[in-house]
């Protein structure tokens, strides 16, 4: 009787082990699969500005020199204009309605345009800085810098 108590206890340990490992190693699968959506989406969103921006003939708002939370370009198709509504940045093109960019696991929020003045090293660009926020990370700030090709 003893001794089953014993292989009964030995095996209960290695069972709860078992149980333990498996719980960190999805608890881990989670986190990862969440950092991997918000750097993807923050790629997508940098990605398609940049993509507007380089097709762009002019940079109608903000004007040089100015910051805005809306950035309108105009591109040979027509206008396209960019900003956050509530956590998410939007698109939209000429008078359409707007599209957001974003997904709902990730959230947009203090999305600020800077349109850069020329100088005699670079030509015109475009400074965008904004936060997204996920559920594991919390908020994660990005800032990128794109130039008008010369």
């Amino acid at each position: 009787l003893l001794e089953t108590l014993v292989y009964l206890a030995l095996f209960s340990v290695v069972i709860m082990g078992t149980v333990l490992a498996t719980v960190a190693v999805v608890s881990v699968s989670d986190t990862t699969q969440a950092q991997a959506v918000l750097q993807q989406d923050t790629d997508f969103l940098t990605r398609k500005v940049y993509s507007e921006f380089i097709h762009a003939t002019a940079v109608t708002l903000p004007s040089v020199g100015a910051t805005s939370s809306v950035l309108s370009l105009v591109t040979a198709a027509g206008s396209v204009d960019f900003d956050v509504n509530a956590t998410s940045l939007r698109i939209r093109r000429g008078t359409g309605s707007w599209s957001s960019l974003n997904s709902t696991n990730v959230q947009v929020q203090d999305l600020l345009f800077e349109h850069l003045a020329p100088t005699a090293a670079k030509s015109a660009g475009l400074k965008i800085s904004f936060e997204v926020v996920d559920a594991y990370r919390g908020l994660e700030p990005v800032e990128v810098t794109f130039y008008f090709p010369r």
